[in-house]
C-alpha cells in the first residue's frame, strides 16, 4: 500500500472524527461560556 494512500485515509478518518464530535456540540441545548468557545 502507497504511503500517501495511507494519510489520505488517516486523514479523512481525522476529518469524520472532528465533524461529529462538532454535531454532537452544536446539539448542546444552552451552551455556556466555555462551551462557545470550545465550539468556535
Amino acid at each position: 500500500m502507497d504511503n500517501s494512500d495511507v494519510r489520505w485515509k488517516q486523514r479523512y478518518t481525522n476529518y469524520t472524527k472532528a465533524l461529529s464530535l462538532l454535531e454532537n456540540a452544536l446539539n448542546i441545548e444552552q451552551p455556556d461560556i466555555v462551551q462557545k468557545a470550545g465550539i468556535i
